[in-house]
């Protein structure tokens, strides 16, 4: 016998001038991702860890947590609550692995009162640790100082765009993309400086610091103002999925010595002690780090570098440097990633073209040693087809094309040749994050 469907709810029909469907550019997790091993499932108002944190906002979420607004009733205070996936918590008693980077670089800033004050300014200070078990398995929670926006999620907040999203040329006024990453420059020199790389730079783990007592001047219900994937009148418990809804409204970002924060040191590691594998976008990948090489002879330039010269391309035009699209093939991906570093940063040196396999299906190679490029259509010329080839720019014409808002055509030579400082190919020669620091676009005022 198959069950009947339950009885419809009755429609909720809009009042005169209310707009039945708000407009909502946040994203939201799977909700196929909550299973065991993967999140835990949160709902606003839980109290979490002994009674002792009250969930009352959802701010954001990663691949491996979600982060919450809660009230901490031990220290009266707020704090942004990070419940890390059941598969990547500690275990037996172990701390992960933000959680032990916090206490090393704790250990390692402790007595000089220079590098605390950096690691205060600009790190978001982890304020204890503990475990919450659910249907999914024990998870760790992380609960950290309370923050404003990423930087990517700020530039929704931006006046200029505020009214007109959706526009070809959402960016950082030239200004703040400079005090953005002199803020994650300062927090890397840190860092390097203690044998410790992040691993993980990207625009989400920048974030932007909150204005002092901003927190304290709002309501709970006023801080509760969250949007649900579903539909108000459905009582469900299965639905329980929220839209991250950052605190824009109290972060400070108008004044010109704004505060940047530096978040997520999961994916961090001594240098002396490398992971296995890396979390880096694809697109701030270094070359070197495409062809797989050892892991052990990484140093900070290979990722922290190299993802900072992309994303000051990207801060300042507001388009990414390298685009690669997520091909299931990662030789598809991989082809795609160096056509476009040959394409805007000069051919390959020797010794990694002859590690790219596919490179034959695009190039070819004369007697002499030079190459000549014969196709750029992915996946190479099909049996008994043409050759395909459309223009490509370098990374000095598609900067123009981008037509950045700098203040003249002296600035915008410095930040070009800026970035390509940073993106050579020898990581030998790249700079360090003090040179950059020391950079003449840095130095001015």
């Amino acid at each position: 016998m198959i069950d009947s469907p339950p009885p419809t709810p009755p429609a909720r029909h809009p009042k005169d001038g209310e707009r039945r469907f708000e407009e909502e550019t946040a994203a939201c997790e799977w909700a196929e991702s909550y299973r065991p091993g993967k999140y835990h499932p949160v709902d606003l108002g839980d109290v979490l860890v002994d009674d002792r944190f009250t969930v009352v906002r959802k701010l954001g979420y990663g691949s491996f947590s979600t982060v919450w607004l809660a009230h901490d009733s031990a220290q009266d205070a707020y704090v942004a609550l990070k419940i890390l996936v059941a598969k990547q918590s500690g275990t037996s008693g172990k701390l992960p692995t933000e959680a032990a980077m916090y206490r090393f670089l704790e250990e390692k800033t402790k007595g000089d009162p220079n590098k605390k004050k950096t690691f205060e300014s600009h790190f978001v200070k982890l304020l204890s640790t503990s475990t919450v078990n659910g249907p999914n398995g024990t998870h760790t929670c992380l609960a950290f100082e309370p923050t404003g926006p990423t930087v990517n999620d700020m530039l929704d907040e931006l006046p200029e765009y505020k009214s007109q999203r959706w526009t070809p040329k959402m960016r950082y006024p030239v200004w703040m993309a400079k005090q953005i990453l002199r803020g994650v420059l300062e927090a890397l020199q840190l860092l390097h400086a203690n044998g410790v790389v992040h691993g993980d730079v990207q625009p989400g783990n920048m974030l932007f610091s909150l204005k002092e007592g901003s927190l304290d001047k709002k309501t709970r219900e006023e801080l509760s103002s969250v949007k649900r994937t579903t539909d108000d009148d459905d009582d469900s418990d299965d639905n329980d999925s929220y839209f991250a809804s950052p605190l824009a409204d109290c972060a400070e970002f108008t004044d010109p010595d704004f505060n940047i924060k530096l978040a997520d040191l999961g994916a961090a590691y001594v240098i002396d002690n490398p992971p296995s594998d890396n979390v880096t976008p694809v697109g701030l990948r270094a070359p070197e780090l495409i062809f797989g090489q050892p892991r052990s002879v990484v140093d900070p330039r290979v990722l922290d570098v190299w993802a900072i010269g992309c994303l000051l391309f990207e801060l300042v035009t507001g388009q990414r440097l390298f685009c690669v699209s997520g091909y299931p093939d990662e030789d598809d991906c991989n082809d795609d990633h160096l056509q476009d570093l040959s394409a805007y940063l000069g051919p390959l040196p020797d010794d990694l073209f002859s590690q790219w396999k596919r490179s034959h299906l695009y190039f070819r190679v004369k007697e002499d040693g030079t190459r000549v490029l014969y196709n750029c259509q992915l996946g190479g010329i099909p049996p008994g087809g043409e050759a395909y080839l459309y223009p490509l720019e370098t990374l000095e014409e598609m900067f123009d094309k981008a037509a950045p808002e700098v203040s003249s055509s002296a600035e915008a030579l410095q930040i070009k040749q800026l970035i390509l400082r940073i993106l050579q190919y020898d990581p030998e020669k790249r700079p360090t994050v003090t040179d950059i620091l020391q950079d003449a676009w840095f130095t001015k005022e």
